[in-house]
């Protein structure tokens, strides 16, 4: 539990989206068909990711790849796509 899990194939800034997907409002079908709705939900969601990243300090990383980072970096990772989900 204490090794810093991420997605070593996404970039930084991909590995935050994840946190974002239970704010979704749209289904998988309107984000294949790439509807309005899901369009605008997109750039929210990225909107919102690169905000944590700056937050976090991750924005001089957030193109690189994950699997790039030092553990320090990672588990700053962890934390800003578990904070980005809005937690209670």
């Amino acid at each position: 539990f204490q090794t810093p899990q991420v997605f070593e194939q996404m970039t930084v800034l991909e590995d935050v989206v994840v946190g974002c997907t239970k704010l979704t409002r749209t289904n998988m079908l309107e984000d294949l068909l790439g509807t309005p709705a899901a369009r605008g939900q997109m750039r929210e969601i990225r909107e919102r990711a690169e905000a944590a990243c700056a937050r976090f300090g991750l924005t001089g990383l957030r193109d690189l790849p994950a699997a790039s980072l030092t553990a320090g970096q990672r588990r700053v990772l962890e934390i800003a796509r578990a904070a980005v989900g809005e937690p209670r």
